[in-house]
């Protein structure tokens, strides 16, 4: 018993010795590392994900998925009149005169606008900077790609 509790205190010199070796001034070594939790399994909800490199993976129902693909699929889409898709930073132009809410300014046919941002939802979906009136929101279904 003697003999064990000697070689048990000769294992920690050693081991502390090795840390003290590759100690880095600026590392909290007593700190747990930060594991990002796994978002649970889109077809079954199960907690019980892990990541295989790119991919999660559920063990439940074996559903693997990217989730740089999924955020892909929940992009706003949003279409012109003609249906042609739009994204932020395209040029439109009005095809309809449009009355300003709250504002006796009317914005004509042909005024070209720069959408900053797109927004889901049945009015107003496109953030545009509109020419000669600033910014505002504006119905995807009056505009048509420039």
């Amino acid at each position: 018993r003697l003999q064990c509790t000697a070689v048990n205190e000769t294992r920690r010199a050693v081991a502390k010795a090795a840390l003290a070796e590759y100690h880095h001034p600026l590392i909290d070594y007593r700190k747990k590392p930060l594991l990002m939790p796994c978002p649970p399994c889109p077809r079954c909800q199960s907690e019980f994900v892990y990541q295989d490199q790119r991919l999660f993976i559920c063990p439940e129902c074996a559903h693997e998925w990217n989730p740089e693909e999924a955020a892909a699929e929940e992009a706003v889409n949003v279409e012109d009149a003609n249906g042609t898709p739009l994204a932020e930073g395209d040029k439109v132009t009005l095809i309809k005169d449009l009355k300003v809410k709250g504002s006796s300014q009317v914005l004509k046919i042909g005024t070209k606008a720069v959408i900053k941002r797109l927004k889901e939802g049945k009015d107003h979906q496109l953030d545009c900077k509109v020419d000669g009136a600033g910014d505002m929101m504006v119905t995807a279904q009056f505009v048509k790609k420039a």
